[in-house]
């Protein structure tokens, strides 16, 4: 893979890319000019986290045989408030990054504890994780510790709905939200990069793909039946789907769709929600990795093909068929991806311009 530098050189010397805008770049070229291999980053960063742990054992032990509810929380407030200024210390310090994010899950595990332990209130407990969250999310600068600080923070979204208020139904609404706060990250990856905002989006828009699909997980595994109407999510979904390939087609980084194609994808997309209106992952799946690919983000895609691998099977495996039947289906739907393949490949044929 070319270097970040290599391209801006080649871009500058095409005249694609103006002199004066390379400075804007410096802090990025600076960055990959000093990066460090990822063997001798794992091996510092594993070393990082052996000697957190036994630092975090040692002061734990002793929280533990207190059984106070303050001495947790204080504790934990000691911990992340350390971890933080560990870490705008130490920016540049693999060792470091390592070593505070370990003292900050042990600061956050401690602190929620020990307001669980003295409120008695899972509302309260959840309502304070949030916030919690929510500030280090600003406060702390890395993006793992972003990215997980996301995902605790909608853990806490479902644990009240779940936990506390029994609503499970929500889950629909969740799933468009979700989907819908992906799309635009995403699809708006550019400008979020050009704002400066790259480092607080992408977290996000992870930790928004993930948690997405977890959600949709219960609807292939009937053991899980504590949501009904998965056909809700299936038709909230797809009117995302299609408003999303609108903006494509005609919002401010359009894309040059013909109609013919534009209304064979909302046609297919329509067909599929028909066919799997009770596995509503398969369309979520398709629509991430659609974006994931347009926008070059690999990971994803990677995550979208993972588990639209998951919902075909767990789909198929449970069609009240027999294998004859099955194979039918199999069949046709492998002939009429050939059939699609061979026309999108033709809608995409590029125009020859005439001499």
């Amino acid at each position: 893979m070319a270097k970040l530098k290599t391209v801006v050189d080649e871009l500058t010397t095409e005249g694609y890319l103006p002199a004066e805008k390379r400075g804007e770049l410096a802090g990025l070229l600076a960055g990959e000019a000093v990066g460090t291999t990822w063997y001798i980053q794992a091996a510092v960063g594993i070393s990082a986290w052996i000697a957190a742990l036994f630092i975090i054992g040692f002061i734990i032990t002793g929280i533990i045989l207190t059984e106070s509810a303050l001495a947790y929380s204080v504790t934990g407030l000691i911990f992340i408030a350390a971890a933080v200024g560990i870490k705008y210390l130490f920016r540049r310090s693999n060792f470091a990054g390592q070593l505070s994010l370990a003292i900050s899950l042990a600061g956050q595990g401690l602190f929620v504890a020990g307001i669980y332990l003295g409120a008695e209130s899972l509302l309260s407990t959840c309502l304070i994780t949030l916030l919690m969250e929510a500030t280090l999310f600003l406060l702390y600068p890395g993006r793992l510790h972003r990215f997980i600080s996301a995902l605790i923070a909608l853990g806490a979204i479902l644990t009240l709905l779940y936990g506390e208020w029994e609503i499970y139904e929500a889950t629909h609404g969740l799933v468009i939200l979700l989907l819908s706060l992906a799309l635009l990250i995403w699809s708006e990856d550019s400008y979020f990069v050009t704002q400066g905002l790259r480092s607080f989006s992408r977290p996000l828009g992870y930790a928004a793909t993930l948690t997405l699909f977890g959600l949709l997980l219960p609807s292939v595994i009937y053991q899980i039946n504590y949501v009904k109407h998965w056909w809700i999510s299936t038709l909230g979904l797809l009117v995302v789907g299609l408003l999303f390939f609108l903006y494509l087609r005609f919002g401010r980084n359009a894309l040059i769709l013909s109609p013919t194609l534009m209304a064979a994808m909302a046609g297919g997309a329509i067909i599929l929600s028909l066919l799997t209106w009770q596995t509503p992952g398969i369309l979520a799946s398709l629509i991430l990795l659609i974006v994931g690919f347009w926008r070059g983000r690999r990971l994803v895609w990677g995550l979208a093909v993972a588990f639209l691998v998951f919902f075909i099977g767990a789909f198929y495996y449970h069609l009240a068929l027999d294998l004859y039947e099955k194979s039918l289906i199999l069949m046709g739907s492998g002939a009429l991806l050939f059939l699609a393949r061979t026309f999108f490949l033709r809608q995409f044929r590029p125009v020859q311009e005439a001499v």
